[in-house]
């Protein structure tokens, strides 16, 4: 393992020592290794945009395009909620959030056209989506249309770390100056068994251009499961052959020739 795996994740552009303690305690992150190998669980598409007007509480995690019109904190006996009404065109709906209110507020445009993108739910037969990602469409523009999503905890959603977050140090990591992961096949083998470099496929597997090189980033980490699962028996069956064979003596006296 080089140097540059070794690194502490704190060194990391984006994480520091505060993220770095949570990363640390909720996903055993403790070096730039550990988080190339924190693979996302799933991939979302994002190359299209669904309508409010077609949506349900059944449907699964949605992506619209529209505006933030109006922006209201309701105060309750239970707690603060920040509600946004989102107008994309076709139809409205509610944009919740429990957390980082004070945050938002500050932070949200009004009439500023945005992308939101989260699971939608019915709460008093109104259709609502509750503290959704949301982006700009420029930067929406710019990513790729398939999106990694991270496990994340409790602890980590309330602190307002979710996987975009993962995709913004992981894609600080990937584009790193000092960026080095050495192959651990020789090239012969790679070739011989048609996996892609080691390097390409952290990038693939975590910022992947297609579905095609999500693919082959999971079957190159899959072969290397299954090699180091096998390897101790292939070993130990090498060891096996090598002590029943035994050793061979070449017979150089006449004498002892006639004793075969």
């Amino acid at each position: 393992m080089t140097d540059f795996l070794k690194t502490e994740i704190q060194f990391l552009k984006g994480v520091g020592a505060a993220r770095a303690e949570m990363l640390n305690k909720e996903c055993g992150i403790f070096t730039f290794e550990d988080l190339l190998h924190y693979y996302p669980y799933r991939y979302v598409d994002r190359s299209h945009f669904d309508l409010i007007s077609h949506l349900d509480a059944t449907a699964n995690y949605v992506q619209l395009k529209g505006r933030i019109t109006s922006l209201q904190e309701m105060v309750s006996k239970n707690g603060s909620r920040l509600v946004a009404t989102f107008y994309d065109g076709s139809g409205r709906l509610e944009l919740v959030w429990f957390k980082g209110i004070k945050w938002l507020k500050a932070n949200i445009k009004i009439n500023e056209e945005i992308v939101v993108f989260g699971k939608p739910t019915a709460f008093n037969n109104k259709i609502n989506i509750t503290h959704p990602e949301m982006d700009t469409t420029a930067n929406r523009a710019q990513n790729a249309p398939l999106e990694a999503i991270y496990s994340t905890t409790e602890q980590m959603r309330n602190r307002r770390f979710e996987s975009k977050q993962f995709r913004q140090i992981l894609q600080n990591l990937l584009q790193h100056e000092k960026w080095d992961v050495p192959e651990i096949f020789d090239a012969e083998f790679v070739k011989s068994n048609q996996l892609i470099p080691r390097a390409k496929a952290f990038k693939y597997i975590h910022h992947p251009p297609s579905q095609k090189h999500t693919m082959a980033a999971q079957r190159r980490f899959k072969f290397e499961e299954l090699f180091f699962l096998q390897f101790p028996f292939i070993r130990a069956k090498l060891g096996r052959v090598e002590a029943k064979s035994g050793i061979i003596f070449k017979a150089e006296s006449p004498l002892f020739q006639s004793f075969i």
